[in-house]
């Protein structure tokens, strides 16, 4: 029983060291890009955004990050599980972690990414501004971008509608 006790009492030293040292970090600012989030999205949204995933959301999340490059990730959802939210933290923690990082979301309807994508945006960047972090106002339209100020290499979030593959020609990530 001493070894248990133990164990919780280090584990919550670990807790209320890692709480001091995000709002810290909250307090005195943001550095962008915020390189130390790269390998951890969910510890992301939690501490720049302060929102809290569901389980189900967090492993899609973590299993976005490859320490080999890049990863395709498919996951097949029902209605009302949170994938555009999902999607929206991605767009975020992507734009906010990787220099110059570009991300572009896409909906087969105009109305789709006005409404869903862009609302969902504007509403977990208002949230993550009460929480501390200094995002600059998201613009109305969605195909002029929204920018991750504050380092020589923006990150980058646009939003728009495409039917074919040949509309997305052009579009990748700068110096590709």
């Amino acid at each position: 029983m001493v070894t248990h006790r133990k164990d919780r009492s280090v584990s919550l030293v670990r807790e209320v060291r890692d709480l001091c040292t995000r709002e810290i970090a909250r307090l005195s600012g943001y550095r962008w890009p915020l390189v130390q989030y790269q390998t951890d999205p969910v510890a992301f949204v939690r501490d720049v955004i302060g929102e809290e995933p569901m389980p189900h959301q967090a492993e899609i999340m973590r299993s976005m990050v490859a320490p080999k490059g890049p990863r395709k990730v498919a996951v097949r959802a029902g209605q009302k599980t949170g994938k555009t939210k999902l999607v929206v933290w991605l767009a975020i923690w992507f734009a906010s972690c990787f220099p110059g990082g570009r991300v572009f979301m896409t909906a087969s309807t105009r109305e789709q990414v006005d409404r869903v994508l862009w609302v969902e945006l504007r509403e977990t960047l208002r949230v993550a501004r009460a929480h501390g972090a200094n995002y600059a106002a998201l613009p109305e339209n969605p195909s002029r971008g929204f920018y991750v100020e504050g380092s020589a290499m923006p990150g980058e979030i646009r939003g728009f509608t495409t039917r074919t593959k040949e509309a997305m020609a052009g579009l990748s990530a700068k110096g590709n």
